[in-house]
């Protein structure tokens, strides 16, 4: 996904919350600098920031940030939709659904191995 500054000054995310999860962190970029875009980690091997409505450029310009969702409540699933609340310094708090993507190397499961199939 991509969060989009229209205004003409710049902002800041504060927090991230959801009913999906009892602790949220941002990691990377949280300034969104004025008519800028900033594209999540998990959207494209390009993910980026840049001007609004323009093609991603590196991320290592402007950053990037990946939203990490802990200690869920609830079975998430990639592709499923949950509402994210954001939360800027100076525009407020804003809720989106938002798709979830697969989980990090760490949290991912290993295939267990049923000795009895083929």
């Amino acid at each position: 996904f991509t969060i989009i500054n229209q205004g003409a000054t710049a902002d800041t995310l504060t927090s991230v919350t959801t009913q999906a999860a009892r602790r949220v962190v941002v990691h990377g970029n949280t300034t969104l600098p004025a008519e800028m875009s900033v594209a999540s980690s998990d959207e494209s091997e390009t993910d980026s920031a840049g001007p609004a409505g323009a093609e991603p450029v590196s991320p290592l310009d402007v950053g990037e940030m990946r939203i990490v969702l802990t200690d869920t409540t609830r079975t998430l699933r990639p592709g499923q939709n949950i509402e994210l609340t954001f939360v800027f310094q100076n525009a407020g708090a804003v809720t989106l659904p938002v798709p979830m993507g697969p989980p990090a190397e760490s949290e991912r499961q290993p295939l267990e191995h049923d000795p009895h199939s083929g």
